[in-house]
């Protein structure tokens, strides 16, 4: 073998290595490629369950705060009429705490659920699936 045949050797398994090299690279860049996809799905699903939580959430907020009102209203009502006869007996409160109730179950600024309090209180249950 002569000195001219021992390069062309050399440079041949030079560029053999490089080869390797070049596709191992790719494939390696491939698998990172594929597992920051994964990744990225993941982080969406989970940013999207949050979302859906959060906006089940607001609901139920939004539904206890319109039942907390109509509460607070009721019993404001209720602590009125008590205090306007100190001799009511309980049977003529029941019937107007009974009208009262109903009075104070439909809410007429509320124009999605018909003006039911009942259905305002369902909302966070109904949510984007």
């Amino acid at each position: 073998m002569t000195l001219e045949d021992e390069k062309l050797k050399v440079l041949y398994e030079h560029r053999l290595q490089v080869w390797r090299i070049v596709i191992e690279k790719g494939l390696l860049g491939i698998l990172l490629g594929l597992a920051v996809l994964a990744a990225n799905m993941l982080i969406e699903d989970f940013k999207s369950d949050l979302s859906r939580q959060r906006f089940l959430l607001e609901s139920r907020l939004t539904a206890l705060q319109a039942l907390r009102e109509s509460y607070s209203l009721l019993s404001n009502h209720l602590w009125h009429l008590a205090r306007e006869d100190k001799a009511t007996s309980e049977k003529r409160l029941l019937p107007a705490y009974g009208k009262d109730l109903a009075w104070i179950s439909t809410d007429p600024r509320d124009t999605n659920t018909g003006g039911s309090l009942s259905a305002v209180a369902h909302a966070g249950s109904a949510g984007p699936r």
